[in-house]
């Protein structure tokens, strides 16, 4: 299959892919007027069958060299799942909604 081979400073971070679905690798820089400090940062991540796949999201410095090369291969697991709740269906929705609490709720 099609995946990212993502590489900073030469050293590997993934090799993205799915099998049907989206893939995609984001390269943002934000910068506010209140903060001079610029945060940069590349995240790669998928969306397959109503499931986030995260893969990367990697805080970037000045200097920081990026490669990202489409090559044949297995990808390696994501390193995060994220349910999205499905329309309709309630058991989605539940699991949806207890992931919210334990990402939110403050801890005891």
């Amino acid at each position: 299959m099609l995946c990212f081979d993502v590489r900073l400073n030469g050293d590997r971070v993934a090799l993205a892919g799915v099998e049907s679905g989206v893939l995609g690798a984001i390269l943002s820089n934000v910068t506010e007027p209140e903060d001079p400090v610029e945060k940069a940062w590349l995240s790669v991540s998928g969306f397959v069958q109503n499931v986030h796949l995260d893969w990367a999201d990697l805080a970037l410095k000045v200097g920081d060299r990026l490669e990202i090369t489409l090559v044949e291969g297995e990808p390696d697991p994501p390193a995060r799942e994220r349910p999205e709740p499905v329309e309709g269906d309630e058991e989605s929705y539940r699991r949806y909604s207890e992931q919210l609490k334990q990402k939110f709720e403050p801890k005891a």
